[in-house]
């Protein structure tokens, strides 16, 4: 039979690995033989990993003693549930192994929020039908995607929100991640491409805007880049 200390090393060893106390019990007898360790004692010893005490010092009025506040932990996830262990660590003057193993103990889990998408009318998503159907109507008849150059205009934020994980309950939703502030700092990108990818790109100079002028000038530095990559086709 083995002694209880290394029973102890075993106990915190199944735990760290995420086991439960039954299993725990059960493997260790397996491997050290039958009644090596009840499962209720595992449980006793779980429940103070729980804690975050690790001590395997089982003597009555020794060892470290803890005294993890878990309502503070618990208040903390509820004010903001895409806090860090990190974070939640550095608030709780703890490790962060202990607020790992106190959120596990809490049955939390870490979830990503979907992006809240643009809202579309009932009108907008009818007239993307009818455009599309149109579209593909034509392709059937003379083929001509393969002809098109497309053009956008997109700001680029200097900072990108994103997305944090939460820390919520197994069948809890996570909420969503709103998209970034529009008057954020940013700068204009536009963009034209074909069926193969980008043809040409330019970033507008700070304060500047479209016009017919500008557009007028992109539009020959366009053309000028099919050009060039026409000719390079061709060598």
């Amino acid at each position: 039979m083995a002694d209880e200390e290394h029973i102890r090393h075993c106990m915190l060893y199944e735990f760290q690995l995420g086991r439960k106390a039954s299993e725990a019990a059960k493997n260790i007898c397996s491997a050290l033989g039958q009644g090596a360790v009840s499962a209720r004692k595992c449980q006793r010893w779980f429940e103070k990993f729980c804690k975050g005490n690790f001590s395997l010092d089982d003597k009555s009025g020794r060892g470290r003693v803890s005294n993890f506040d878990q309502e503070a932990l618990q208040a903390l996830l509820v004010q903001n549930p895409q806090i860090t262990q990190q974070e939640l660590a550095t608030t709780l003057n703890c490790s962060q192994k202990t607020i790992s193993n106190q959120l596990r103990a809490l049955g939390k889990v870490q979830k990503f929020g979907k992006w809240v998408p643009h809202e579309l009318t009932d009108n907008n998503r009818n007239q993307r039908v009818t455009i599309c159907s149109s579209l593909l109507s034509c392709q059937n008849r003379l083929p001509f995607l393969e002809q098109i150059v497309t053009g956008d205009e997109e700001w680029v934020l200097y900072v990108n929100l994103k997305r944090r994980p939460q820390w919520l309950d197994k069948n809890e939703a996570p909420q969503p991640t709103p998209k970034p502030d529009l008057h954020a700092k940013k700068v204009m990108l536009c963009v034209w491409w074909n069926f193969k990818g980008i043809l040409h790109y330019e970033l507008l100079p700070s304060n500047q805007t479209i016009t017919s002028a500008v557009y007028s000038a992109q539009l020959e530095r366009l053309a000028q880049a099919l050009r060039e990559k026409k000719k390079t086709r061709t060598d």
